[in-house]
């Protein structure tokens, strides 16, 4: 297995295992980033010969698709569809299109009909792609997101150096996201404010992007100085999340939501917002966890005060996030890879 990127940096780097072969494409940045990784990939194909291509995301799904057709290669083509607004400008948010963006969507919609396979990542997506996408139906399939693992677990019980941490008496809300419009966290805290008034309640927000200093702001503005803790990006999650009473999703928009199934692989309760599309398969219709009306403060702040009070057990929460594990996909992924109708890989 090779892991062909078009930058070879970032947080997770030193988790690639060390007999995965790790290729950078080139120049990340570089106005011409997907022309070179285009040049590049088609090379890494005739001289390497691989039996499956799996890619993701809008630019290298463009390049996996272009790369087949100008190889021929007889390597399955198999493109992973997880972001909605590669989809459809219908979803696109504000600052996401550029000129640039539209035409590698335009280009990638025209040619997906040449992959072998088009995966979504939700029913909701998959659907989205069928009547958005001019090619056959039948091309498309779900397969969730790989989320849960044991070592979830074991990353739940290392320790917090936070303060805020130490003293339970008083419930801890927990988001975790990038900090951008889509993900909306200004809904939340004026969701903590509305509680506030009837009770004590804190909110942790993880996570970094353009908004953290407006969500500063906003809490400030608010009263929330003291009870709003904006802490930016950590590494591991999980065991801030495992001391929360509540993980809240305030989307306005999501594919699937990984976070949502991690919080409940975290044993903590869940509530989060009816977008578009993920939450509500992951809950089953709010099963596991409250679904409230998007942008809506008032339904959250009261989904939240009865999850504090009527929480869901953990381990209940926690077989439900099973049912996202890496091993499933993993088994759905190598059927797809090896032709439908077979249940495993051929021998070696």
């Amino acid at each position: 297995m090779d892991l062909f990127v078009f930058s070879a940096d970032g947080p997770y780097r030193r988790d690639v295992p060390i007999d995965i072969r790790v290729i950078e494409s080139g120049i990340h940045g570089h106005k011409l980033t997907t022309i070179i990784a285009l040049a590049r990939f088609v090379r890494y194909l005739g001289r390497y010969k691989p039996d499956a291509v799996i890619s993701a995301l809008m630019t290298p799904n463009l390049v996996a698709i272009l790369a087949k057709l100008l190889t021929r290669t007889k390597a399955r083509c198999i493109v992973i569809v997880r972001d909605v607004r590669d989809v459809s400008k219908q979803f696109e948010s504000a600052g996401y299109g550029s000129a640039t963006r539209s035409i590698i969507r335009w280009m990638l919609i025209q040619l997906a009909r040449h992959a072998d396979k088009i995966v979504a990542v939700s029913d909701g997506l998959a659907d989205c792609v069928r009547n958005n996408w001019p090619c056959p139906r039948e091309k498309v399939i779900r397969i969730y997101n790989p989320v849960y693992s044991e070592r979830i677990a074991a990353k739940c019980r290392e320790k917090v150096d936070e303060e805020i941490f130490d003293s339970r008496s008083v419930p801890t809300v927990i988001t975790v996201g990038r900090l951008d419009p889509l993900k909306n966290q200004a809904m939340l805290i004026h969701a903590i404010r509305r509680i506030r008034a009837t009770r004590p309640v804190r909110l942790v927000i993880l996570g970094d992007g353009e908004l953290r200093l407006a969500l500063q702001d906003l809490a400030s503005s608010l009263g929330l100085r003291d009870y709003v803790h904006v802490l930016g990006f950590k590494s591991n999650p999980f065991a801030y999340i495992s001391q929360a009473d509540v993980f809240a999703l305030s989307s306005d928009l999501e594919s699937f939501s990984r976070v949502l199934v991690e919080a409940m692989a975290c044993g903590c309760p869940v509530v989060s917002t009816d977008c578009p599309f993920g939450p509500r398969e992951i809950l089953e219709d709010g099963k596991w966890g409250k679904l409230v009306p998007i942008g809506n403060e008032e339904a959250m702040a009261e989904a939240i005060l009865e999850t504090i009070d009527h929480p869901i057990s953990p381990d209940v929460l926690v077989s439900r996030a099973k049912c996202f594990s890496i091993e499933r996909s993993a088994d759905e992924y190598e059927r797809v890879i090896w032709g439908r109708g077979l249940a495993t890989c051929p021998p070696k």
